[in-house]
């Protein structure tokens, strides 16, 4: 076996590896979208002000994090603002339908697992379900 019989190879093994993550990828996307369109659904029904005012979603959001991408810390500390919950003080009372609701919107749209969502993108969709 020769220098050039294993690089070719270790490229087979490599786009095979590739083909095999790829279509895991495209075999769950269908579910990450259905996943999205039901916590969307969801929220949409928590007849959140989405834009235009002081304190609607997209205003309160992009004062926290202008940037593509808001973490999972912030985001939480964010949507506790936007239901009035006291996010300071320890002991207060959270409604856990709604921190069920907003950790399951997370989930739904941080695909990559990087602890990050395109916030804009949940907006964009909620505005496209009301």
């Amino acid at each position: 076996e020769t220098l050039d019989d294993r690089k070719k190879e270790n490229q087979m093994e490599e786009w095979a590896a590739f083909d095999r993550s790829a279509t895991r990828a495209e075999l769950k996307r269908p579910e990450q979208e259905g996943k999205r369109w039901r916590c969307i659904v969801a929220l949409e029904r928590e007849k959140l002000s989405l834009a235009g005012y002081e304190s609607s979603l997209y205003e309160t959001i992009h004062r926290h994090a202008p940037e593509e991408l808001i973490s999972r810390s912030r985001f939480s500390a964010v949507t506790r603002s936007i239901f009035g919950f006291d996010a300071v003080t320890p002991g207060s009372v959270v409604d856990p339908k709604r921190k069920k609701l907003m950790d399951d919107v997370f989930e739904a749209f941080d695909e990559e697992q990087l602890d990050a969502i395109p916030w804009r993108l949940v907006v964009v969709m909620l505005r496209v379900a009301s």
